[in-house]
């Protein structure tokens, strides 16, 4: 079984941890960079409303039931600051399935 650094509800979950040896030999591990997937490539399953006062941790708790999701709209909504959820009150974000999940629902999927 594959093991992680972060909890599987993180956007970094699976993320490879690579090593730079510096010139004195001291190893440093660091994360490599997360690509963002392409808001097209993710399966809708829905739209939430933004309204006054939400947060991305608000919303994703309303529309997946864990607040620590909130990555996931932002990913589908091609935000890269989450503020930018919140911006426009009354707006409706997507809700998508996470990277790789298809829509079984969604024939055209």
């Amino acid at each position: 079984m594959a093991t992680s650094n972060f909890a599987a509800n993180s956007r970094y979950f699976n993320q490879p941890v690579t090593k730079l040896t510096l010139d004195d030999g001291t190893e440093v591990a660091y994360l490599t960079r997360r690509e963002i997937p392409a808001p097209e490539s993710l399966s809708t399953i829905g739209e939430l409303e933004v309204l006054a006062g939400d947060r991305p941790d608000l919303m994703a708790a309303r529309a997946i039931g864990d607040p620590e999701q909130w990555w996931q709209i932002a990913d589908a909504n091609a935000v890269i600051d989450p503020s930018e959820l919140t911006e426009n009150i009354g707006v409706f974000v997507r809700i998508t399935l996470p990277e790789g999940i298809p829509n079984l629902e969604d024939p055209g999927a």
